[in-house]
């Protein structure tokens, strides 16, 4: 009888380090599949629409000079994007609102709304390089740019290398992607400018105010 229980005994702990091996490699599994979807590069042309914080690095070439801000862009693919740049401290710097082909960009500084058609060179005040406001959705989209005067290039998992501007030259590289982060550079005769874009997501937050450039009453309004 006690040879039976101790083989009984026996048995239960074989069974018990089996179950155990069989959780492990099970977590262990699943940790792998998750990193390994965390790692994967997300594919941004999914969505419609979007939130993503991020830095970007400026260099103007011409005047020498460079600065970080902080970046935080909402975006409905091809119909209303919005733009709000601080400055490391999390000074409010400036905002852009693009709905459709017009453009309104609030400049802190100098207290001035301007309101505008958007065109190559509404943004150049703020990104020092020429380039068409409606870009922006094909940069935070991942959507190659379909222009006679672009020329794009994909990767080996289809993926966006990089677009040229055969026009102005400018040239617009994803130098690296890793799950929902990307680093994305902008290369002009004029200016350099990084994009480090650390987070995204899926769904935008208040939507109803987003998308409404509301500037202090002291601001002035300039149209072109």
């Amino acid at each position: 009888m006690k040879r039976d229980l101790w083989n009984g005994h026996q048995l239960l702990q074989g069974a018990n380090s089996f179950s155990t091996i069989l959780l492990a490699a099970f977590f262990s599994i699943s940790l792998f599949l998750q990193g390994c979807a965390l790692f994967s590069p997300k594919k941004f042309s999914n969505y419609k629409e979007g939130e993503w914080r991020g830095k970007a690095l400026i260099r103007d070439k011409k005047e020498a000079k460079s600065s970080l801000v902080n970046l935080e862009v909402k975006a409905i693919d091809g119909e209303k994007l919005r733009m709000d740049i601080t400055s490391p401290m999390g000074t409010h710097v400036a905002s852009v609102l693009m709905k459709g082909s017009s453009l309104e960009y609030l400049n802190v500084s100098e207290k001035i709304v301007y309101r505008m058609q958007a065109t190559r060179e509404s943004l150049r005040g703020l990104l020092r390089v020429p380039i068409e406001p409606a870009v922006l959705y094909n940069i935070f989209f991942d959507r190659a740019i379909e222009s006679k005067n672009w020329s794009c290039v994909l990767d080996k998992d289809r993926f966006l290398k990089n677009c040229k501007d055969l026009k102005s030259g400018l040239l617009i590289e994803w130098i690296s992607r890793e799950g929902a982060k990307r680093v994305i550079s902008f290369q002009h005769a004029t200016a350099l400018v990084q994009i480090n874009l650390y987070s995204f997501e899926g769904k935008i937050s208040d939507r109803d105010k987003t998308f409404e450039l509301k500037a202090p009453s002291s601001f002035k309004i300039k149209k072109s």
